[in-house]
């Protein structure tokens, strides 16, 4: 019996040894990969409280779904993604932009059409990209169930105007953005000085809306090929804002001189320029970029800086020289 016993014991250990050694195998595979998928995409849904482990925050690209509580529709699930640089360390703090495709887009779009993932690598900030909703599941889910206008399919934000998804249905695209602001507010690498937010076309109208709405959360905004009505509610509760601007003077889909509905842009960024506390004196100064003229528009002795990029035959769309441009704004803003 006490033969048998020592046999007992001794496979007792044997198996603990085993066990163990199986638990640092895992580990160690865990952790390769882990390190070795920089660009892996975690998908899970932000509960209460937010902190640092509900993000799982490392460097790479990440989809995160969200609950948010729709003035109109109750419960939604809806989607963003962020972009965390390499580089990233959780001791440091980070700046945060935001990043607004227009109507038709998605998140995933803008996020490789700006190129705003490599500079982040190079200039270490973190880029959020939401999705506005739109008809099918652009953004991670079937919203058909709450569509009024059944001939609408594009992704578009709730402007308040203009005949795009968002605003026919009325969706709450402030509730999105107010949960996000909450959220990463919450977080300890983010420098809450450095916040800012731009966008493209339908997203350009939507960054105006947000910053109005939220005049307290952005140090500046930058609005690309975006329009300007003449009774605007964009800018209802807008306080002035640090704002660079870029359009094409070739932009068939938001005219650069403006038509019956919308202003010329440049009596647009004149405009916002007189919100901003700007003089009438401005520098001009003229460069070549994406093999194309710019002028760019300084205004001078403002409450908050104003520039303007004219881009003489450009069109509707997002060229490569204005995400380097629209950084260095910015960064100007954080000093």
């Amino acid at each position: 019996m006490h033969k048998n016993y020592l046999i007992f014991k001794n496979m007792k250990k044997h198996v603990i040894t085993i066990f163990l050694i199986l638990i640092v195998i895992t580990a160690g595979f865990l952790a390769y990969w882990v390190l070795t998928k920089p660009d892996q995409v975690d998908e899970f849904v932000f509960v209460k409280p937010i902190s640092k482990k509900t993000l799982k925050l490392h460097a790479g690209v990440h989809e995160v779904n969200l609950k948010v509580n729709d003035a109109k529709y109750g419960e939604l699930e809806r989607l963003f993604i962020v972009y965390i640089p390499q580089n990233f360390n959780t001791e440091n703090q980070y700046p945060l932009l935001f990043v607004l495709h227009g109507t038709g887009g998605t998140a995933k779009e803008i996020l490789k059409n700006s190129g705003f993932n490599d500079l982040a690598d190079q200039e270490n900030f973190i880029v959020v990209y939401p999705q506005a909703l739109g008809l099918g599941d652009t953004s991670g889910a079937d919203f058909r169930n709450i569509l009024v206008n059944k001939e609408s399919s594009q992704t578009a934000w709730n402007t308040g105007k203009g005949e795009g998804y968002g605003t026919i249905n009325e969706v709450d695209d402030l509730a999105f953005f107010e949960l996000m602001i909450g959220m990463f507010s919450k977080l300890n690498v983010i420098n809450q000085d450095s916040i800012f937010i731009t966008g493209i076309s339908n997203g350009g109208d939507m960054t105006q809306k947000v910053i109005a709405n939220f005049p307290d959360v952005f140090i500046g905004a930058g609005l690309v090929s975006s329009g300007l009505e003449f009774s605007d509610s964009d800018l209802e509760g807008y306080q002035p804002t640090p704002l660079v601007i870029f359009h094409g003077t070739n932009d068939d889909f938001i005219p650069y001189d403006g038509d019956d509905k919308i202003v010329s842009t440049p009596d647009k960024v004149d405009y916002l320029a007189q919100l901003n506390g700007c003089s009438n004196q401005s520098e001009i100064k003229n460069v070549q970029a994406d093999d194309l003229e710019v002028e760019i528009k300084t205004y001078l002795t403002c409450e908050k800086p104003v520039q303007f990029y004219t881009v003489f035959i450009g069109e509707h769309k997002w060229y490569a020289h204005e995400t380097p441009a629209l950084w260095e704004f910015f960064k100007e803003q954080s000093i």
